[in-house]
Formats: C-alpha cells, sequence, structure tokens
C-alpha cells in the first residue's frame, strides 16, 4: 500500500508543468495547512488540464494542495505523510482522500483559539474523494464526512500559520467577519 501511495505522488508529479500564475494564495494556504511553504521547497506547478497546485515530496511521502478549478477559494489538501502512516499502520485502504477547504467559511485567524488543532465552522472543511477524471487530471468528490477539528502538527509556526490564513483573507478570500476578535 505504501508503495501505491508513493506511485501516486510520482503521477501528481508527472502531471504538472511550470507554473505561471499568482502562486502567493497557494503559497499561504499550504503554509496554512501543512506548514510548509516555498521556504521549505514546496514547488508550484500547473497541471495540463490548466488547474494549479502547490507540491512538496519526500521519499516518506509528501503535501499537494490542488487550488479548486471552479471555486478559486477552495483547496484540495492530500496529506501523503498522514495517509501513508494509515496505510503503514493498516487503517487505510484506497480510495485516496483530500481535505477540501474552502476559505469563504473559514473564521478570522483572531477567532481561532488554537494550539495544535482548530475546530473549523461547519462545511468550511470536508472529506472528498480523489478520482481520475481522464485526460490527466483529478476530481474531487464530496464523500460527506466534514471535520469537527483539524490536527495542525508541530509543523511550522502556529502563529505564522494563523498569518497565512490572514493574508488568504485580506488579499483572497474574505471569510467569516471576525467575532471575538482574541
Amino acid at each position: 500500500m505504501l508503495k501505491k501511495l508513493l506511485a501516486t505522488v510520482a503521477l501528481i508529479g508527472a502531471l504538472v508543468a511550470p507554473a505561471h500564475a499568482d502562486q502567493r494564495f497557494l503559497n499561504a494556504a499550504s503554509y496554512f495547512l501543512s506548514g510548509f511553504d516555498a521556504d521549505n521547497g514546496v514547488k508550484y506547478t500547473v497541471l495540463k488540464d490548466g488547474s494549479e497546485a502547490a507540491i512538496w515530496s519526500t521519499h516518506g511521502g509528501g503535501i499537494t494542495i490542488f487550488q479548486d478549478e471552479h471555486n478559486p477559494c477552495t483547496v484540495h489538501y492530500i496529506n501523503f505523510f498522514a495517509l501513508g502512516l494509515e496505510v503503514a499502520n493498516g487503517k487505510r485502504n484506497f480510495p485516496l482522500t483530500a481535505t477540501t477547504v474552502d476559505f469563504t467559511k473559514m473564521p478570522s485567524p483572531r477567532d481561532i483559539n488554537m494550539r495544535y488543532s482548530i475546530y473549523p465552522p461547519a462545511g468550511s472543511m470536508i472529506e472528498s474523494a480523489v478520482k481520475d477524471a481522464g485526460n490527466g487530471s483529478v476530481s474531487f468528490v464530496p464523500t460527506g464526512k466534514t471535520f469537527k477539528s483539524f490536527y495542525f502538527g508541530s509543523f511550522g509556526n502556529l502563529s505564522r500559520r494563523l498569518n497565512a490564513l490572514d493574508f488568504i483573507r485580506a488579499n483572497y478570500c474574505q471569510g467569516l467577519p471576525d467575532v471575538r476578535g482574541y
């Protein structure tokens, strides 16, 4: 199973061409969700079907973040590290899934009381099955599972990760209004 997971990472890497668009949104989304950004070697690409992605990989896994082609404020985040651990421990079989994040539904960073997890509003983070859409592209089909919490882990500076969310809200996707304002 782990070999199949790593083959999927290689396949995604093979489907890419050099990026050409503004990459600041994907860089901020990557850092907010994973703690990795361009400073950590995240590469930005445009897939053959025209969709944009941020990819970071190593021999033990990696991350991929796709910008949704129909909703520019939505990303699909695949954490191959976490999936690889689940496969290695016999807790997951395929299909491959992604965390789909709609930044227009995310709260203000000042309203997130975070240590290592956040508790996103309903519908802002859902699970999607990753499907082969043909012609070298993938599609993301909601599974019906919503995330009641999202574990950040220990990668990246937590306050900088909230700053990345603030950057997304200020420049791309407004999101929910400030409520508490920590």
